[in-house]
């Protein structure tokens, strides 16, 4: 789950089977999946926080993260390098706001989201959203380490944030 997901880039491209676009309010727990026949995207839903999306859902990744950070774990790419699971087809989830500068319409409930991913068969869930760096364990915090606590065999890779002056020499 991210900003989105650049399905024209040569990892993801598939020219022989378009993605569709399946919108799945924040309050819904799990939907049925259908086949999309695409060689790396299993499915795409954009989520919406609510059961009317004003914003648009154009099917692009507008500030280039979410495409990233799906290439790092799962690019099969016909434009050179391979990721750790390259094998694997996504169930993306694009969050993007529609605002244009990359951030995100997070749900309140995440569990609809990973009951729909876990149903697709995903059992790697990516949550590099960065945040907040104040150390506080919230609501969110707290979903994952409950969803974790009742599915042993679903694992979150999670990033470590985004503040810090990063790594220096030493």
């Amino acid at each position: 789950a991210d900003s989105g997901l650049d399905r024209s880039h040569c990892w993801f491209l598939d020219p022989i089977h378009p993605i569709a676009d399946l919108v799945l309010p924040s309050t819904a727990s799990y939907i049925a999946l259908p086949e999309l026949g695409h060689a790396k995207i299993k499915a795409y839903i954009r989520v919406c926080p609510s059961q009317s999306c004003s914003f648009p859902t154009d099917l692009i990744d507008a500030s280039g993260h979410g495409t990233h950070v799906a290439g790092i774990l799962a690019a099969q790419s016909t434009c050179g390098g391979a990721a750790p699971a390259s094998r694997s087809r996504l169930v993306f989830f694009d969050l993007e706001s529609g605002a244009g500068d990359g951030s995100l319409s997070m749900p309140f409930l995440m569990e609809g989201m990973w009951r729909t991913a876990m149903y697709a068969g995903a059992r790697v869930f990516s949550a590099s959203w960065g945040g907040y760096c104040d150390g506080i364990y919230d609501e969110f915090a707290a979903q994952f380490d409950a969803w974790a606590w009742q599915n042993p065999d679903f694992v979150f890779v999670i990033s470590a944030g985004n503040c810090g002056g990063g790594l220096g020499p030493g």
